[in-house]
């Protein structure tokens, strides 16, 4: 006979916080295989184009640092989308990579 709503057989229910068992053992895993071959991701990005190297460097930040909230700025300047300001940024890192050759 199954539980009726809210009436199981752990009625404090899963510690808040707590992980997927699933989900806890497959970021194992996928930690693993990165430490496991670092070194060749590291030759890997080597081999990449500038462009497409801070493309990766843009994407792995996502999982280092803390998302920002957006924030709106008002005023007189110029309006920048996301876009324009992620082809500036590329442009200044290129630089500064051509610069230090």
């Amino acid at each position: 006979m199954p539980f009726e709503p809210g009436q199981s057989g752990n009625l404090n229910g899963r510690p808040r916080g707590s992980q997927n068992q699933e989900i806890k053992s497959l970021r194992e895993k996928i930690n693993f295989l990165l430490e496991d071959r670092f070194d060749k991701i590291i030759e890997d990005l080597d081999d990449l184009n500038p462009k497409e190297r801070i493309d990766v460097y843009v994407k792995l930040l996502e999982y280092s640092l803390p998302k920002l909230n957006r924030t709106t700025i008002q005023g007189d300047h110029p309006t920048m989308t996301v876009e324009d300001a992620r082809e500036t940024l590329i442009e200044k890192i290129m630089a500064l990579e051509n610069s230090q050759e």
